[in-house]
């Protein structure tokens, strides 16, 4: 891009086609990075699916969803018992299932709910979660010189990525449109692109904060997105940490309007669940 601004006419397919857009949002997940300077990483997660053994009735089975440290266990209609998530940063874009993160699995579920471990393991997968240094999202227009015009970003759900998209496509959608309210317009700056730009407002070029895997590996591992503000110290601005953390207080808004009852879900107690622990959500 020019430093006026240019637009992007059309986005040219792997197969060679070429589609015209007025307007082009990027939404590749952990793969972002791979089309604009994003400061996105995978944070490789894996789970597994249970069923209960035969000849166990419904009233013997798991009605509600269970939180501990580190695990999260939720009942399907189906009678499956869904069991997540490890949290593993220094594993780039593998999906692979391991023998060590079904042992992560196991053994949390062996102090939280230790009658399911004779369940059948029914389904094993691993998925990425596209993560930001600072845990947030990346959405709506970037405003910084030399950036396109007319591209809009909506991603970066850490662990969020099914409850904040809803919540999250309208407001960008409502900006394409030029429709957004002024309260949504402070929202959603709250999770602008242009946070991970220098202080000088991007004169010397877009300077991403830093992204590298240990300092991911390190908060990641210390708290979920809702303990953002203790995981702040990845970048050393200061601005950019009062913007992190104004953010958090965002994302609580955006969560409240996909989910007002969030806050009363049961969660499991643990001598050993830290209120970090406490305020997962089963969202990977």
């Amino acid at each position: 891009p020019s430093a006026d601004g240019a637009s992007i006419r059309e986005v040219r397919l792997a197969d060679g086609r070429a589609v015209g857009a007025d307007n082009v949002v990027v939404a590749s997940g952990a793969w972002m990075r791979e089309l604009l300077p994003v400061p996105m990483q995978p944070i490789k997660g894996q789970m597994m699916a249970l069923r209960p053994p035969a000849g166990s009735t419904s009233a013997q089975r798991l009605s509600r969803v269970l939180f501990g440290d580190g695990i999260y266990v939720v009942p399907k209609v189906d009678g499956r018992i869904i069991v997540g998530a490890t949290v593993e940063p220094e594993a780039g874009f593998d999906r692979r299932v391991t023998p060590k993160g079904l042992a992560y699995l196991c053994g949390k579920l062996a102090r939280v709910a230790p009658e399911l471990t004779e369940y059948t393991v029914d389904e094993t997968w691993a998925g990425l979660r596209p993560t930001t240094p600072d845990f947030l999202p990346v959405l709506g227009r970037a405003s910084a010189q030399g950036m396109y015009e007319n591209v809009y970003f909506a991603g970066g759900y850490w662990r969020n990525g099914m409850l904040l998209p809803p919540v999250a496509s309208q407001l960008v959608v409502d900006q394409m449109a030029g429709t957004l309210s002024a309260e949504d317009a402070e929202l959603l700056r709250h999770f602008s692109y242009d946070r991970f730009l220098a202080a000088d407002g991007g004169s010397g070029g877009a300077v991403p904060v830093s992204t590298e895997a240990e300092s991911f590996a390190a908060a990641a591992q210390a708290g979920p997105l809702a303990s953002a503000r203790e995981d702040l110290s990845l970048s050393e601005d200061v601005a950019f940490r009062s913007a992190a953390a104004a953010g958090v207080d965002g994302l609580d808004e955006m969560l409240a309007r996909m989910s007002p009852a969030a806050a009363s879900i049961p969660r499991l107690s643990s001598p050993s669940t830290s209120a970090a622990g406490a305020k997962e959500t089963p969202a990977d």
